[in-house]
């Protein structure tokens, strides 16, 4: 992104007026089968060229569903704290032109879609775009639950024999405020240096840690 000449980072959602649109994106599936399926297989199938390779699906679902509820998306939040769906969200946003959110709707890494804020306060996820890397579009305006959001997605992974992006929690400002989890990624980005620093102080990093997220120490052993 920095070699594209577009800059890394995060606003605060004060930043924005109460009316501007925000989306939430995330990739879901996991790594794909050591052994895939035969190009025979998927010959059959029509996929024959991928059209969304790498990340871009997750652009791809953005679009979709913005142009489906027909508003323009100012911003993106993180729909958790995690490897992939941090940094993730953060290009997506570049790949628009719009700001990342400080913040994100967990607080920390999750497993399912079901354990994220807006389901406490029974916010719908819906609608949601799926986008698989073949092309393929998938377009939820309703679901029964939360739980049957995430099992449609992971078949929908089935279906195209790898991930799928996703866009959902298309909502404005003045509801993002009320339910994401507000600074984690500038918390993050001052646990990870204070790690940095300790290391290259050969201080415990684990003590530093402990400092910079207000917590302590417990205990020490070995595993």
């Amino acid at each position: 992104e920095r070699a594209a000449g577009r800059s890394v980072g995060w606003i605060d959602v004060s930043e924005l007026p109460d009316d501007a649109w925000t989306v939430t994106v995330a990739g879901m599936g996991g790594r794909p089968p050591r052994q895939g399926p035969s190009p025979a297989e998927l010959s059959a199938l029509g996929l024959v060229s991928e059209k969304y390779p790498l990340r871009a699906t997750l652009p791809a679902a953005v679009r979709e569903l913005a142009a489906y509820k027909g508003v323009q998306v100012s911003a993106v939040i993180p729909i958790e704290l995690g490897s992939g769906n941090t940094p993730g969200p953060m290009l997506v946003a570049n790949q628009l032109g719009v700001p990342t959110l400080d913040g994100d709707y967990a607080g920390r890494a999750v497993p399912e879609l079901t354990n994220l804020k807006p389901q406490i306060f029974g916010v719908p996820i819906t609608p949601i775009a799926f986008v698989d890397k073949w092309g393929d579009v998938a377009l939820v305006r309703e679901v029964a639950s939360t739980e049957m959001a995430d099992r449609i997605g992971r078949l929908l992974c089935l279906g195209a024999y790898s991930g799928v992006g996703i866009a959902c929690y298309l909502m404005q400002v003045r509801d993002a405020k009320r339910l994401m989890v507000a600074g984690t990624l500038s918390k993050s980005l001052a646990l990870g240096a204070a790690r940095r620093k300790a290391l290259e102080a050969n201080d415990d990093p684990v003590v530093e840690l402990a400092k910079a997220a207000g917590g302590w120490v417990l205990f020490k052993g070995e595993v």
